[in-house]
């Protein structure tokens, strides 16, 4: 990968503030109970075709999840002021323009769904994705090694995908960041001409309500309901 798209960027932003409040809960619950004292896949080919109307046509902007989609517990994060200032300038660096993004958390198990679609417009890029992600898998890794405050303690592929997308991939990793083990998941796929890409991140010792993957198949069966692919 050559730059760090929005995606990923938006991704760090997630687990640095997921990191900040697992940290701040921690110190809480340990100020609680303490005694009384005064006292948070490598680079895409640039793509010269014009996008087609196709496109407009179908509203790929609405085939991302709502929160009608998700189980109870999650509420949504509006993107207005999500991006702090000394970040903006990394957005807009890759290569890839995201047709529609959605930020969800469930306070309460201290998780959080980011994802986002992609037009692959062309033939070409289609099979680009797919070859890729076979070949390579997802860049979880990758992404995760461009952030010198991230260490990588654990790495396993996700398995039981296969209901997903056209051309699907996960993978999982542990990290380390800011002394709080975090489990991050990333599952991409391709419906048709959109590329999904999920990510979920919660505490390494607790579970998630839900995964990567039960979230990746909410958002393929919305790009079916949305594009009419039934």
């Amino acid at each position: 990968m050559t730059g760090k798209p929005l995606a990923a960027v938006l991704c760090l932003l997630c687990l640095t503030l997921l990191s900040c409040a697992l940290l701040t809960n921690a110190q809480q619950t340990l100020a609680k109970h303490a005694p009384t004292v005064v006292a948070e896949p490598t680079a895409r080919p640039p793509t010269t075709t014009p996008r087609p109307t196709w496109e407009r046509v179908q509203g790929i902007s609405e085939a991302v999840l709502r929160l009608e989609d998700l189980p109870p517990g999650f509420e949504e994060v509006p993107f207005e002021g999500f991006i702090p200032s000394d970040l903006e300038s990394l957005v807009g660096e890759g290569e890839e323009e995201v047709e529609g993004q959605f930020i969800f958390r469930a306070p309460a198990y201290g998780e959080i769904l980011y994802g986002y679609i992609i037009l692959l417009a062309t033939a070409p890029e289609r099979a680009w994705f797919d070859v890729s992600l076979r070949q390579d898998g997802v860049p979880l890794r990758e992404w995760c090694e461009q952030d010198e405050r991230i260490e990588v303690l654990e790495e396993a592929e996700l398995t039981e995908l296969e209901d997903i997308g056209e051309t699907r991939g996960g993978e999982r990793v542990v990290v380390l960041m800011d002394n709080v083990r975090i489990r991050w998941e990333m599952v991409m796929f391709r419906r048709e001409r959109l590329e999904g890409v999920i990510f979920v991140l919660y505490p390494a010792e607790g579970e998630s309500i839900l995964s990567a993957g039960d979230a990746a198949r909410r958002l393929d069966r919305r790009i079916i309901e949305v594009l009419g692919l039934e």
